[in-house]
């Protein structure tokens, strides 16, 4: 498939695991028996009380309210290729000197290049400095794939997942993010997934009012609750912030908020 890049008005729905699949063959390499993947830098952040965070290259959805940096959309020129091991020492030593316990993986889409994230997940697992671990994604190779999370759940037991849900029901979800309208349940299948496996989870969800209606929002809370009560009580909610990205993904869109 030809990559998608920032979404536009009209423009083709998308398979996002088919694309998955090309962004790992851009975003991660096989040497010798690891997996090297792409990442645009390391740092502290305030969010989870400061957390070390890598930040992934390439994505998998193309949101137009987005705001991590162009590398999702052209990860061919951004990010430089680290294994696993890099990673963890990048992540402990930023624990180490900014006095945190608390890792994070963000800003693309970290579930591509499974083999290099679970064998991350497998070193975090070992390293006593770092206690929390937080993968935060948009579930869709979760939901795909069950052996995927079971991989995930015997990799690290200080393992939290964020789950990122964009829309309350497949039209908004395909107007959002560009990909198929089919797919839209798939992070509501990784949510199962990792509740079955026993791997910490909670949800956050897109509740802007700007574009999200309430009936939209209510339908999506009651989705989540069908599934689990506790998700809801334990619910995120987000709002758009106008970062420079974001702004300049939503006006290529055409959308004024």
């Amino acid at each position: 498939m030809q990559m998608p890049r920032e979404l536009r008005p009209g423009q083709p729905p998308f398979n996002p695991i088919e694309l998955s699949y090309v962004t790992e063959k851009i975003v991660a390499k096989d040497q010798k028996h690891t997996q090297l993947r792409k990442y645009t830098h390391f740092r502290v952040v305030r969010f989870y009380r400061g957390a070390a965070t890598a930040f992934t290259v390439g994505c998998n959805l193309r949101c137009f309210f987005c705001w991590s940096p162009r590398a999702r959309d052209y990860p061919e020129i951004y990010g430089k290729y680290y294994a696993p091991k890099e990673v963890v020492d990048k992540l402990t030593e930023l624990c180490r000197t900014y006095s945190t316990t608390r890792a994070r993986l963000s800003g693309g889409e970290p579930t591509i290049a499974r083999k290099h994230l679970v064998e991350l997940l497998k070193l975090i697992d070992e390293e006593r400095r770092i206690e929390l671990f937080i993968l935060e994604t948009n579930g869709l190779l979760l939901g795909y794939d069950q052996s995927f999370v079971k991989e995930l759940a015997n990799a690290c037991s200080k393992l939290v997942v964020r789950v990122s849900i964009k829309a309350g029901n497949p039209r908004e979800f395909q107007r959002r993010t560009g990909s198929a309208e089919e797919f839209y349940w798939l992070p509501f299948q990784a949510v199962e997934h990792l509740i079955r496996e026993g791997v910490r989870v909670y949800v956050a969800i897109l509740i802007d009012p700007r574009l999200v209606t309430v009936d939209e929002r209510r339908s999506l809370i009651s989705k989540l609750a069908s599934i689990d009560p506790r998700l809801v009580r334990e619910l995120e909610e987000e709002t758009i912030e106008l970062f420079p990205e974001a702004r300049r993904r939503l006006e290529l869109y055409g959308v004024k908020l």
